[in-house]
């Protein structure tokens, strides 16, 4: 096990798809398969379902995943600190996001902390709300924007936006914005679903999602192989709007607010106790704060609205 096999298994997992994890890496895509399948053979255990949707982690995958991204995150700062570079930032600042939001936020924060400084080594994480608060609870991220969840004692929580879920579908199913469903309409439907145990999946299901029965016909993590599925019309799913935006501008999907009940999720910024005492983390926490803020008013993150943002502005 090296860490090229761990890069490029984290890449297939982020991205769900092989190609798209090669051209991230800027490898070829037979060069990617070779090192996912070295690594699933060093540990005798498949990492993937390999899906017509995309490649979707196994359980062992998941557990991988965290397992990886600790071990190169330890790697990266123990190779600043015992060989720093002349004129290179010494300071690793590691942020989590959920994927839903990471292309509208993250992107504002590495481009302003490009512009303005200070200079650090920012490593920008996506992953499900769950590995992102026990990642903030161990050290391993500085600061990360997930959702709320209870038992963040050692955390400083801010929390910095709420927003509706949505039933989405297929364009030819004709969903609209001023037409919200019910959750047992939606339920009636063949769904393809965030898996057991991430929070927004425990959301559905304390809202009554399992006790009506529903279909599910596949479950993935990844938001990028939902949308794929749901495209193709192998079922409907339920996420916030900012995940489904770009899909829903092209026409490529259609979606409605949730009713009966209306389902919000709350997003929160963790800091953890390592990330408050060190000057850089908290810069960039105020980074995202106004990265986040700055979405909702400018209508980036729709159907969004925004906790606390007169406290950021005093």
């Amino acid at each position: 096990m090296d860490t090229k096999q761990l890069t490029a298994f984290l890449a297939v997992a982020e991205a769900g798809s092989v190609t798209r994890a090669a051209e991230s890496l800027h490898l070829t895509q037979s060069s990617v398969t070779r090192q996912i399948q070295a690594l699933e053979q060093e540990l005798g255990v498949a990492l993937f379902d390999r899906t017509s949707g995309g490649m979707v982690l196994t359980q062992a995958g998941a557990i991988m995943v965290d397992r990886s991204r600790r071990a190169l995150d330890e790697l990266g700062r123990a190779r600043l600190e015992i060989t720093p570079l002349p004129g290179k930032p010494t300071e690793i600042v590691t942020v989590g996001l959920l994927d839903s939001v990471a292309e509208v936020v993250g992107v504002t924060v590495i481009t302003a902390l490009h512009r303005h400084g200070p200079a650090v080594d920012l490593r920008m994480i996506t992953g499900d709300a769950r590995w992102l608060h026990r990642n903030a609870e161990s050290g391993h991220l500085d600061v990360c924007l997930t959702t709320e969840m209870s038992g963040s004692a050692a955390l400083r929580v801010d929390p910095l936006v709420s927003e509706p879920l949505w039933a989405v579908a297929p364009a030819h199913a004709g969903l609209l914005p001023r037409s919200p469903v019910s959750l047992r309409e939606v339920a009636g439907n063949p769904l393809v679903l965030l898996p057991r145990g991430t929070a927004l999946r425990s959301s559905l299901d304390r809202a009554g999602l399992a006790g009506s029965r529903p279909r599910i016909v596949a479950a993935t993590s990844s938001n990028h192989v939902l949308r794929q599925l749901v495209t193709a019309g192998v079922g409907w799913t339920i996420l916030p709007l900012i995940a489904v935006a770009d899909d829903l501008a092209t026409g490529r999907l259609s979606a409605a607010p949730l009713r009966d009940p209306a389902i919000t999720r709350r997003l929160v910024l963790m800091t953890s106790p390592t990330g408050e005492n060190r000057p850089a983390a908290h810069h960039v926490a105020q980074l995202l704060t106004r990265a986040v803020h700055s979405a909702v008013r400018d209508g980036r993150w729709p159907s969004a609205y925004s906790l606390g943002e007169d406290v950021l502005r005093v």
